[in-house]
């Protein structure tokens, strides 16, 4: 059956006004990108020579790229010039991080960055909303429904990691982290709070693992510190935070996790157990700081036999290019030609010669 016409005319009408408004929407996001964009090149051009031989090889990471717009925000809201900012200390690490995760890993590391730093932009949005909306006090039948959900995925992850599917594993527990951020236990209920923290720290300890093996380095990092904020004496969740800062390249940060598990391990049956994994994570994280060190000095090594921070090389360019001005310039002869009896090219001439 045939629509009325305006009824149909009024449809399209809203349709069309809801698509140019999102094509708007998205204009004027790719604007405001491309402005940020051009003011982040200007303001690298005034920063210091280390600086951007440090970000040049890695602007065009989205990752890099995002987490300049941000120090450039930073600038404009706290009136500080933005080389003096990207030059602390705090940005200066993140950026080395990005630099070195590049320089070992290429293109597969960059995608891991980027991966990375999804997931910590999808957290600070989730944290955003949970100070905006703090959940109820939930009831008995809502605190039955969540712990059971939580329940369900941690057993299903359970069973999909023991069948090798960690991708499907990881899925499970992160639905069941989910479902627990949904529900609020009463003060009242000390049993009920008590399953909550276990499921919860069990769910993100099963996640950090998984995210561990996947590679997802700053999931692995985040689940490990929301352990220990519940129990800073769970020895799993400090090697785990040990593991996730050896992938993302932070090695110095990695003793005082293993320092934490050996205090830890005092007194309990299987501390022999415990101090030989932290061993060997020691000498393995010790053997990539030397390697790197070893792998620096070389390097420059190498530029002090090429002598590129000596003197002798501007003395040798300098004696090169004044050699070069000093030098006889070589006389080219040209042909003589008769203006009277040379052939000239018509353009008929031309034609025949291109068919």
């Amino acid at each position: 059956a045939r629509k009325p016409h305006m009824k149909a005319l009024l449809q399209s009408d809203d349709h069309w006004k809801l698509r140019k408004n999102t094509w708007l929407e998205q204009f004027q996001q790719v604007k405001q990108s491309n402005d940020f964009r051009r003011e982040v090149a200007d303001a690298l051009e005034e920063c210091s020579m280390a600086t951007r031989r440090l970000v040049g090889p890695i602007l065009h990471c989205r990752p890099v790229e995002s987490h300049l717009m941000q120090v450039v925000g930073q600038s404009r809201e706290r009136g500080v010039p933005f080389p003096q900012l990207v030059e602390t200390a705090e940005h200066q690490r993140i950026l080395m991080d990005f630099r070195n995760t590049f320089d070992h890993e290429g293109e597969a590391g960059i995608h891991r960055i980027f991966q990375d730093w999804h997931h910590r932009e999808i957290k600070q949005s989730e944290e955003r909303k949970q100070l905006a909306i703090v959940p109820a006090e939930s009831s008995m039948k809502e605190l039955q429904d969540g712990l059971g959900f939580a329940t369900k995925y941690r057993k299903d992850g359970v069973v999909e990691w023991e069948r090798g599917n960690h991708e499907d594993a990881l899925k499970a527990w992160r639905l069941g982290c989910e479902a627990l951020q949904r529900i609020r236990v009463p003060d009242t209920h000390p049993s009920e709070q008590k399953f909550f923290s276990e499921v919860k720290v069990a769910l993100l300890k099963n996640r950090a693992l998984a995210a561990l093996k996947l590679n997802s380095w700053q999931e692995a990092l985040d689940s490990s510190e929301q352990v220990l904020k519940l129990d800073d004496q769970d020895h799993k969740a400090w090697f785990r935070k040990a593991c996730a800062l050896e992938g993302l390249g932070r090695l110095q940060e990695v003793e005082a996790c293993l320092s934490m598990i050996d205090s830890i391990a005092v007194g309990r049956p299987d501390r022999d157990r415990i101090e030989q994994e932290t061993m060997l994570k020691r000498e393995k994280v010790k053997a990539l700081i030397d390697r790197d060190q070893a792998s620096q000095q070389r390097m420059l090594r190498l530029g002090l036999q090429k002598c590129l921070f000596s003197e002798e090389r501007e003395a040798s360019t300098s004696d090169a290019a004044v050699a070069l001005e000093d030098a006889p310039a070589q006389r080219v002869e040209l042909p003589r030609v008769d203006d009277l009896t040379r052939k000239r090219l018509t353009k008929d001439g031309a034609e025949d010669m291109l068919k």
